[in-house]
């Protein structure tokens, strides 16, 4: 299977793609986030991903244009004991549903894993 797939790494999602980037993931999740309401999807992401823990952004595009995968790596500093220890995670990761099966999401998990974004004693969780 020749798939034209290109990922790119971000630290920020770019302003011309952030539209864009939101839009396809609320259409993803959709089905998991029914019947939430509004303070409910915002209580969700402060808690589990609010921006200030979002480290970077990696996006699955087809044809170098249109986005079509996202995976999100995500840190967190929490106190335990007398110290500070810094997590790291990976969250948000989904493909458009006709690009599903045909490993866009391990081409996402990979580029995640072979970034150098690693901080001294970042534990993934």
């Amino acid at each position: 299977m020749n798939l034209d797939i290109t990922i790119k790494i971000f630290d920020k999602i770019p302003g011309d793609l952030k539209t864009t980037h939101q839009q396809l993931k609320d259409v993803v999740f959709a089905e998991d986030r029914q019947g939430e309401t509004q303070a409910e999807k915002e209580e969700h992401e402060d808690r589990f991903f609010s921006q200030n823990d979002r480290l970077a952004y990696i996006l699955a595009f087809f044809n170098d244009k249109q986005i079509v995968g996202s995976a999100t790596i995500l840190k967190r500093e929490i106190p335990f004991e007398d110290q500070t220890i810094l997590l790291g995670g990976i969250g948000g990761v989904w493909v458009k549903s006709e690009h599903r099966r045909k490993g866009i999401a391990t081409m996402l998990l990979k580029a995640v894993s072979s970034t150098d974004l690693t901080e001294p004693q970042l534990l993934i969780f």
